[in-house]
């Protein structure tokens, strides 16, 4: 059977940015009118402006899809993430590269991971800013959706050194993100670790099995309250048990070892039984 990337519960896209535009135009940050202009203005208009970031920004990933110098400038928006003053011109560059990574199209994927984009996106993932992660997380799964995108994958020990030295810094909390605890983000990132566990060089890696035990771990909880989040780890841990360290360190984990147990079916349910 050839591997498939598992279905996606899709957010949607404005909401996905709505977030950036309002944590930098959003909450006081624009410049705060005075006398009776104050009366007048609206309280927030980060809806405004995110809606049509989002529109501008389909537009010009359906023209830089087309064009390979396009293409190139929408990607450096990648390499600067959102911070304080981030332009709308900047977010709109963001926004248009994570929409051209959903495009159905595996030819522009194949274009997009053989260009750098995994490791690009992946540099995003560690800013630690929770509505980036999520948007870069987010695009790097949809870089894989589709049959010749995944197989390129499989294909390449450099893209599966990519996802995984992108995926370490969902595990680590910090003072704007607190990774797993998104629920989108989450099965993402469960998404990714059952196609890395089910990569060729994944059987011979070494040095990587605390990562396999640790997204076990702090996923688990996700599975007593979102049934796909269930489905999504069982798959990633199957897929990692394959290797003797990685399944040894996640019999090793109680929280692993406990959900792993709660997950099984019932004796009765069993084939053959």
């Amino acid at each position: 059977t050839k591997p498939a990337m598992l279905p996606r519960r899709v957010a949607p896209l404005r909401r996905s940015f709505g977030r950036v535009v309002r944590r930098q135009y959003g909450g006081g940050r624009l410049p705060e009118p005075s006398g009776a202009a104050a009366a007048d203005a609206e309280p927030n208009n980060w809806p405004v402006l995110a809606g049509s970031v989002l529109a501008c920004s389909m537009v010009a990933a359906g023209i830089a899809a087309r064009s390979d110098w396009l293409m190139k400038r929408v990607q450096a928006c990648m390499d600067s993430p959102p911070a304080d003053g981030t332009s709308l011109f900047q977010i709109g560059g963001l926004m248009a590269a994570f929409t051209i990574a959903q495009l159905p199209a595996d030819d522009l994927k194949l274009r997009l991971l053989g260009s750098g984009a995994a490791r690009s996106w992946g540099r995003l993932v560690a800013s630690f800013e929770a509505d980036v992660q999520q948007v870069a997380l987010g695009a790097m799964t949809a870089l894989l959706e589709g049959p010749a995108p995944l197989a390129a994958f499989h294909k390449s020990g450099e893209l599966y050194q990519a996802y995984l030295d992108a995926l370490p810094p969902v595990l680590h909390a910090s003072p704007t993100a607190t990774p797993l605890n998104d629920s989108e983000l989450l099965l993402d990132a469960l998404r990714l670790t059952a196609a890395l566990a089910t990569h060729p060089a994944f059987e011979h890696a070494a040095g990587d099995a605390w990562f396999y035990e640790r997204m076990l771990e702090q996923a688990a909880p996700a599975t007593d309250f979102d049934q796909l989040a269930g489905l999504y780890w069982s798959c990633a841990a199957a897929a990692a048990a394959r290797r003797r360290d990685v399944a040894r360190g996640m019999l090793g984990n109680p929280t692993v070892t406990r959900y792993l147990v709660h997950l099984a079916p019932p004796a009765g349910d069993e084939p053959g039984v």
